[in-house]
Order: structure tokens, then sequence, then C-alpha cells
């Protein structure tokens, strides 16, 4: 439907801008279609002369790493211009790092978080390739970056997540404990977790096999 659309604004001479091409390399990434988000890449720059910024590349990093085309989503970003603003920068980097986790790039990664140190203390880096390197089975390297986080004084963000009920929003922390029905939640997860045991004890692993 996106690509559809701009070729309806090419016929009637509209004009893209920074944003058109922002969704358009979303719905390629969404798409699978790699190879027309670069195509789109080439012609931002070199038909409609729009410098791509960092969220463009951050984009494209995140349509290649879906389509699985890791060292190409690492060439894209090397040629991205510096940005005035590290933070962003920070983030077409961010991307390249989760993707290479995942897929398992555990020397992508490294090059990826360097970046990212370079560039912002945050402990988001740290966390992501100290699991890759659990993940790859070097631990004592995994060790090393979190001794490098707590010699340099960066932490940990504990995750967060909130819920609104009858108008009131309840706010919960990872690892704290401090809501003032604390109690009560701990009971009524000890009964769901009761449930479920209860549930994965009847389940017949033959008929799933």
């Amino acid at each position: 439907m996106a690509l559809r659309l701009f070729d309806e604004m090419q016929k009637s001479r509209v004009r893209p801008d920074n944003v058109t091409f922002i969704s358009l390399f979303t719905a390629c990434s969404y798409s699978d279609m790699a190879h027309e988000g670069l195509h789109l890449l080439y012609n931002m720059c070199n038909v409609y002369n729009i410098e791509p910024k960092s969220e463009h590349y951050g984009c494209i990093v995140d349509l290649l790493t879906r389509a699985r085309l890791i060292e190409e989503a690492n060439a894209i970003l090397q040629k991205m211009p510096i940005s005035s603003s590290s933070s962003e920068e920070a983030i077409a980097w961010r991307a390249l790092l989760t993707a290479s986790c995942s897929h398992g790039q555990v020397n992508m990664a490294e090059a990826a978080a360097e970046r990212i140190m370079a560039l912002e203390c945050h402990s988001g880096a740290y966390v992501l390739l100290a699991n890759a390197y659990t993940a790859a089975g070097r631990h004592s390297e995994a060790r090393r970056i979190r001794n490098v986080m707590k010699n340099r004084g960066v932490e940990k963000t504990p995750g967060c997540s909130s819920i609104e009920i009858n108008g009131i929003v309840h706010e919960f922390i990872a690892g704290e404990k401090t809501h003032s029905e604390m109690d009560e939640i701990q009971q009524l997860l000890e009964v769901i977790k009761k449930q479920l045991d209860t549930l994965q004890s009847n389940l017949s692993f033959d008929v799933i096999l």
C-alpha cells in the first residue's frame, strides 16, 4: 500500500520529504522487501537529493537485519555521516547491535557496542554485549563487560511497567516491592503459578510431538 501511494505521488509530481521515506523504509521492513528499500535509499539520495539522517539509517538497518543481511547493514552504517546529535547516531548503531545479538553475530555486536559506548554512557549496549558473550559461551568476557560497567559507574536501568485501573496508574519496577498491595499481588501470582503448574502436568506431550 505504501509503495503504491508513493507511485501515485510520483505520477502527481508530489515531492517526497524526510518523513515520506521513513514511512517507506518501515513499510519495506515489515514486508520483507530489503532490495526495494535499498532502491528507495538510492533514489532518496540521488534523485530527490535528500540527505539521510540517523533515523533513516536506523530504518535501513532494521530493514536489512530483518532480512539477515547483517554485513550489509554494517556497511550502510559505516557510510553514515557523523551526526550533530550523538544520541541520534547511537540509535542507528543500537539497531545493529540488537540484530547482531539476536542472530549470534558476536563480532559484529562487539563493533556496534564499541561505537555506542563511544557516543553515550548508557547501560543498554553493555548489557546486550554481555548477554551476547554469555549466549556464545564466552563467560569470562561477559564478566569483563560487567566489570567495565561497574568501574565506569554505569548502572543498568531497571525495567518498569504500569497499568491503569479505574483511573489510577499502578507502576511496577523490577526488583522493587514497594507497591501498597504487593502482598495481595504476590498471593494472586502464586495462585496463577499453581494453576499453570497443574495445567502443564496435565498436558500430553505425546500428542504435541
